[in-house]
Order: C-alpha cells, then sequence, then structure tokens
C-alpha cells in the first residue's frame, strides 16, 4: 500500500471577523473590551463593533492592537484582508 506523504493546508471555507480573534486574545489576558478601549485610545462601542464584526480593523487600530498587544500591526491587517477576502468569495 501506498503512503500518501501531502500535506493539507487548512482552508476553511467560512469567514472569520478578524474581532473574534480580538476577543479571545483579550479573554486569554483576562483583559476587558473597556480596558482594552481605554489602553488604546478608542470608545468600548468601537471595540464592541470590531469585535462583532461591524466595523473593520484600520491602519490606525492595527497599530494601536501592536502597542497594547504586542501582536504585530500587519498580524491584525492580515486577518482583517482574509476576512473581507472570504467575504467576497
Amino acid at each position: 500500500m501506498m503512503k500518501n506523504n501531502k500535506k493539507l493546508a487548512f482552508q476553511p471555507d467560512y469567514a472569520v471577523p478578524p474581532g473574534r480573534i480580538l476577543e479571545k486574545v483579550l479573554d486569554a489576558r483576562s483583559m476587558t473590551k473597556a480596558e482594552f478601549a481605554e489602553r488604546c485610545g478608542h470608545s468600548a462601542n468601537i471595540i464592541s463593533e470590531i469585535i462583532a464584526g461591524k466595523a473593520p480593523i484600520c491602519v490606525d487600530t492595527a497599530i494601536e492592537f501592536e502597542r497594547v498587544l504586542g501582536r504585530p500591526a500587519v498580524y491584525w491587517l492580515n486577518l482583517q484582508n482574509l476576512y473581507e477576502l472570504r467575504l467576497k468569495e
């Protein structure tokens, strides 16, 4: 019997808002949305909209996320771009 050594990359057929990832990061750090919003200089409402997928993560917001969370701004922007691409598929 031949062995199949192909590695398959996980490619979901659904769109995940980057805010869902943000919510998990905040939960892992035991940081509230309000605390995170204050540290970023945004309103809690904007952070809630990002988490709900109703507002995008723009460049300035990604830079603030990097400053507060330590994950590069490009990480957040890539999540946003991938989400938008998946919505168009």
